[in-house]
């Protein structure tokens, strides 16, 4: 099926980044460690990064790709409607970044109350004021992702972080010892300027930007929409933003083992779990639910035991083999063993949420592609909410520290992925999808099985998790193979 080629693509592409990324964490845990100083750049650098996933990864394909393939399939002007959204964009992200500079003082102290008083709060102040303009660069790529994904092509915008990565990596390394801390805030700016550069030529080959304030049906549609979804996507970084202003308040660091960890769920949600939802938006989006509501169904059935099949090999690994990750990652120079420790005990608990929040990608985009944009906002908001709760409760009452926080994490994709099952309308095939659970779940026992029949005999990090890794994932899809799992047939027959 078409999706799963988009999403072979784009999976591919994103292994690249995100094997750089891993890279430059592992420069950046080795040169800077995790203190007061990193919990200011990591603190600065997720409002940006903020408005990178909620726009990037989320709200604008979700929005812009439906009507612009609607407009496509009418035989309308697509280029008078592109503009216009890509000049309402570029306003808008001025007008933000403008708002965050000025009030940078504030807006840090509300993110971090635990900063207030600290001696490297001005620090973070000034590294918001500079590295906020990134998302001016960010915004443009994503919309010009939207537009290569539109084209077929997602290899390209997929690589587009790989850029960023490096950019981050020479910086530390060669700008540190003049720069500190800030050698990253020049890190981001010039990897976002290389990101733009890579992607305008061969956008540039069929969309000639021009500035456009029309006010028709169609923009009046997309501003009606992007609102909510927007909302939708940001509702889930509110969340991230309550985590960290809890963990400003838990211990010096906090910020940091979250954020090593999260980068750890992001290689297996970014090469899979995003990459499938483009995958599923574009190619949904070409369907009308009244005369083809059986493709749309087959479709998302099949991109849910996908998702099934792939979350689950990847969460136990990460549960079984945190410790060996986070030592062969990031155990060096200023990393401790006490930072060792925290940031295994965030990896285990988002973890635990792997499995819905990639399951949710593709149900997500069938919803926008549909023009339904509400339901995903209640059911993000719910989860997120749920979320919130249970972190109050398991880090103050329960003292679980910033393991607690990563499981209401997981909680809240939990509850948010059941919401959007509850009120799904396209009658997905369940019976199919528990028999991938099942067959799924008997191959990752065996996995787990002799994950820990390896650890048992080696002690060194490096050679449990590589042999882990090849070995155990062998056995994973030998195992679902013997047990017929018709989706990874479908799979190794595309590839082939």
């Amino acid at each position: 099926m078409r999706f799963i080629k988009y999403t072979l693509s784009f999976s591919f592409a994103t292994l690249i980044s995100r094997i750089l990324g891993y890279i430059r964490d592992l420069v950046i845990a080795y040169i800077f460690g995790a203190n007061g100083l990193t919990d200011a750049f990591f603190i600065a650098w997720r409002l940006p990064n903020t408005f990178r996933q909620v726009l990037g990864e989320g709200s604008l394909n979700a929005v812009f790709i439906p009507i612009y393939k609607k407009l496509e399939r009418e035989g309308k002007d697509t280029s008078k409607f592109a503009n216009a959204v890509f000049t309402y964009l570029s306003v808008a992200l001025f007008g933000i970044t403008i708002f965050f500079v000025s009030f940078a003082p504030y807006i840090t102290a509300v993110l971090a109350p635990g900063f207030v008083g600290e001696a490297f709060f001005d620090d973070a102040v000034n590294i918001v004021r500079l590295v906020f303009p990134y998302i001016i660069l960010i915004g443009w790529v994503a919309f010009f992702m939207a537009l290569l994904n539109i084209k077929g092509n997602f290899f390209l915008p997929a690589l587009t972080p790989a850029l960023l990565n490096i950019s981050f990596i020479f910086s530390a390394i060669f700008l540190a010892s003049y720069l500190d801390i800030y050698a990253l805030v020049v890190g981001a700016i010039l990897g976002g300027v290389l990101q733009v550069l890579i992607l305008l030529k061969p956008v540039l080959s069929f969309f000639k930007p021009k500035v456009i304030l029309s006010f028709d049906d169609d923009i009046k549609s997309f501003f009606k929409r992007i609102l909510p979804t927007t909302a939708s996507f940001g509702v889930t970084q509110v969340g991230f933003v309550i985590d960290t202003v809890i963990a400003s308040m838990v211990m010096p660091g906090a910020i940091s083992y979250l954020y090593y960890a999260n980068r750890l769920l992001q290689l297996p949600l970014g090469i899979f779990g995003i990459g499938l939802g483009n995958a599923v938006l574009v190619s949904v989006s070409n369907y009308s639910i009244d005369e083809e509501a059986e493709k749309i169904k087959r479709e998302l059935t099949l991109a849910v035991r996908l998702a099934v099949l792939i979350s689950i090999p990847a969460t136990i690994g990460l549960v079984l083999l945190s410790t060996e990750i986070i030592d062969i990652l990031f155990h060096r120079g200023k990393f401790s063993l006490q930072d060792l420790n925290q940031t295994s005990l965030a990896v285990i608990g988002l973890s635990i949420g792997l499995i819905p929040i990639i399951i949710q990608k593709p149900i997500k985009s069938v919803f926008f592609s549909l023009e339904d944009v509400k339901t995903p906002l209640y059911a993000t908001t719910v989860g997120v909410l749920t979320g919130v709760i249970f972190a109050l409760f398991l880090v103050f009452v329960f003292d679980l520290g910033v393991f607690g926080l990563a499981v209401a994490t997981s909680i809240n994709y939990f509850v948010t992925l059941l919401y959007l099952y509850i009120f799904l309308p396209i009658n997905i095939s369940t019976v199919d999808i528990l028999k991938t659970l099942y067959k799924s779940t008997i191959s990752g026992i065996s996995m787990g099985l002799f994950i820990f029949w390896i650890k048992s005999f080696f002690q060194d990090s490096l050679l449990i998790v590589t042999i882990s890794i090849f070995i155990g994932s062998l056995i994973y899809f030998l195992t679902a193979l013997i047990l017929r799992e018709s989706s990874l047939k479908i799979i190794f027959r595309i590839r082939r």
